[in-house]
């Protein structure tokens, strides 16, 4: 098994660089998501493609550049690595709201399975939505 934190590397460079289909390429085809069931967006869903669409929906919820990695880390020698990120709603006319995001990723034969994303005071975070 290669290096869960280089996977998880070589997703968020697909990612940042807008290329979808080299994104898609580093999911199982069972790949599954864990949103927080707290957030507007939330809930499970499956493909690689709902990733999209999801990480599409953050941006359009919170404004592009809302998140900012602070640091990545994993077992070398297992299948699970993580990011956590700062939140900072990024849209105009709107009071500031900060948060902090973790997301956990398993991977399996090089691919990634799994992610969970977690959200500190998720109800601080669903109520700032709700008030566009």
């Amino acid at each position: 098994m290669s290096d869960p934190v280089a996977l998880y590397t070589a997703i968020l460079d697909a990612l940042k660089a807008g290329d979808d289909a080299a994104t898609l390429r580093l999911f199982a085809p069972d790949f599954v998501i864990h949103e927080d069931p707290g957030m507007p967006y939330g809930g499970e869903m499956t493909g690689g493609e709902r990733f999209i669409r999801l990480r599409d929906k953050v941006y359009e919820s919170w404004g592009e550049n809302c998140l900012e990695l602070l640091f990545k880390m994993g077992d070398p020698d297992g299948d699970h690595s993580a990011g956590v990120f700062r939140l900072t709603d990024r849209r105009s006319g709107v009071a500031p709201t900060e948060s902090y995001v973790t997301v956990l990723w398993t991977f399996r034969d090089d691919l990634a399975t799994e992610v969970r994303v977690f959200y500190y005071d998720t109800p601080r975070l669903s109520a700032a939505l709700a008030t566009r």
